[in-house]
């Protein structure tokens, strides 16, 4: 096993092998793979279900590092400009903590039938 790192974020790293027995050469094709951002929250699912009285947005964490609260966010189509639902924020059960909550929000404004996406911002 080989460890790389620190690793810097957003970053693509390659690797080949090269193999010689003093006479022939063989080189193998190059492996990649990238790194991402560091997320203060990781979710393990995030749904919206239609209800009695509106659509309830239910999200889960697996866990809450620096992190204060949430926004939610709706729009009828995923080019229109997102509204956004809470008047203030919704507070963060576990705030730095590696251990996950669920969540749950009302959209009492949506209307049934119709199609809405949601977003959810930390």
């Amino acid at each position: 096993m080989v460890y790389w790192g620190p690793l810097d974020t957003l970053t693509r790293y390659e690797w080949y092998v090269t193999i010689s027995d003093g006479t022939h050469t063989v080189t193998g094709p190059i492996w990649s793979f990238a790194t991402g951002t560091v997320t203060a929250v990781r979710l393990a699912s995030f749904q919206a279900l239609a209800v009695d009285g509106g659509v309830e947005v239910e999200w889960e964490t697996v866990s809450e590092v620096d992190n204060i609260g949430f926004n939610l966010y709706r729009a009828q189509s995923t080019s229109a400009q997102p509204e956004l639902l809470n008047q203030d924020l919704i507070p963060s059960q576990m705030p730095g903590s590696p251990i996950g909550f669920v969540y749950s929000f009302l959209d009492e404004s949506a209307t049934l039938g119709q199609l809405y996406y949601y977003w959810l911002e930390t």
